[in-house]
C-alpha cells in the first residue's frame, strides 16, 4: 500500500481504543462517543501531518493511539484540580491536545496553552485548533525563555528537557502556588536527585498504560521549596 492511497483505519482504531479505555476505570466513566471521536480526528490529523512535518517517528497509526494518544489521557487524573496548563515543548500536541479535549468536558473552566518554538509544529497546532474547534487551548510560538506574558498554577511537559533544566527555565511562569507535573520516564529517580533546591518533589506516581509495558512512565508533580 503506498502512502497516496492509504485509508485512515478510523473503524479499527475505535476498537483498539476502546479496549484500552476498558483497562482504565478513570477514563473508561468519562470518555464519551463525542470525545472518541475528536480524539481520533485528532489522531487522524497528526498521522496525516506526520509524512511531510515529521511530527513523531512513531507511523504507525494504532501505535500513535496507544504511545502519544492514550499515554497522554492516562495522566489525566493528576490534572483535574488545576486551572491554567502550560504544555512546554508541545511537539505535535502531546500531551496538551489529549488532555484538553477530555477536560473540555470534565472540566470547562480548565485551559491550555501549548508552547513550542518551531514554526511547522505550530502551524500543525493551529490547524488542530481549528479544525477541531477546540475552545480551550491557545497556541504560543515562543521559545520558553521568551515567553513572559502570564503565569500558570500547573506547567507539564513529556519530553522537553530534564527535571534540572525543565524547573528552572519554566519558573518565571509558575505562579507561586502552583506545581509542575511533568510525564517522566525510566530515568526519573537519576533526575531527581539533581533537583534545584529552589523546588521540593511533592510525588511521583507510575503510570501503566497497555502496550507499552516494556517502559517505565511515571507522572512527577514538584513545588516551590520556597
Amino acid at each position: 500500500m503506498t502512502r497516496s492511497n492509504f485509508q485512515f483505519p478510523k473503524a479499527q482504531l475505535e476498537q483498539v481504543f476502546t479496549k484500552l479505555l476498558q483497562s482504565n476505570s478513570y477514563l473508561s466513566s468519562r470518555v464519551d462517543s463525542q470525545m472518541c471521536n475528536l480524539l481520533l480526528d485528532y489522531l487522524e490529523l497528526m498521522h496525516k501531518w506526520n509524512r511531510a512535518y515529521n511530527l513523531t517517528a512513531i507511523k504507525d497509526p494504532e501505535q500513535m493511539l496507544i504511545k502519544h494518544i492514550f499515554d497522554s489521557l492516562a495522566v489525566a487524573p493528576y490534572f483535574s484540580q488545576y486551572h491554567k496548563v502550560l504544555d512546554v515543548g508541545t511537539g505535535a500536541g502531546l500531551p496538551g491536545i489529549p488532555l484538553a479535549i477530555f477536560f473540555a468536558k470534565e472540566n470547562p473552566q480548565m485551559h491550555f496553552t501549548l508552547l513550542d518554538s518551531l514554526g511547522k509544529r505550530i502551524q500543525f497546532l493551529r490547524h488542530v485548533v481549528l479544525t477541531l474547534n477546540l475552545k480551550n487551548v491557545t497556541i504560543i510560538h515562543s521559545p520558553v525563555e521568551n515567553y513572559q506574558e502570564e503565569q500558570f498554577d500547573c506547567i507539564t511537559s513529556r519530553a522537553f528537557t530534564a527535571l534540572d533544566r525543565m524547573t528552572l527555565v519554566c519558573s518565571h511562569l509558575l505562579s507561586p502556588q502552583g506545581n509542575y507535573v511533568l510525564l517522566k520516564g525510566a530515568k526519573t529517580e537519576e533526575e531527581l536527585q539533581t533537583l534545584p533546591q529552589e523546588f521540593a518533589l511533592v510525588d511521583i506516581h507510575e503510570v501503566k498504560v497497555p502496550g507499552i509495558e516494556d517502559n517505565e512512565r511515571f507522572v512527577v508533580t514538584i513545588k516551590r521549596a520556597i
